[in-house]
Order: structure tokens, then sequence, then C-alpha cells
């Protein structure tokens, strides 16, 4: 569960600063394929979470 938590906070910094750690400035990773499944593997994650949780 931690694990999960902890790979969608890398993958969000990714979507915001291009980069797996938090950066001075902001600098968001454009529109494209790459952000797309970035942000299918969180929502992936955020499903699993929750189905975890549940358990």
């Amino acid at each position: 569960m931690w694990s999960l938590r902890r790979e969608n906070s890398k993958d969000n910094f990714r979507l915001i600063y291009q980069q797996r750690i938090k950066a001075e400035k902001e600098n968001p990773m454009p529109k494209g394929p790459q952000r797309d499944a970035i942000e299918l593997r969180m929502k992936l994650r955020d499903i699993k979470l929750a189905e975890t949780i549940q358990k």
C-alpha cells in the first residue's frame, strides 16, 4: 500500500517538475503520450489502492 502511494507521488512530481524529485521551479510536462501514460498509471494505482484499503 505504501509503495503505491510513494510511486504515485513520484509520478505526480514527474508531471509537475519533469523529474522524480521536487525542484525549485515547476516545469510541467506537456500534453502527449508520455503524460497520458503516467496519468493512466496513476489512475490504475488509485484503483488498486482503493481495493487494498477496502479489504
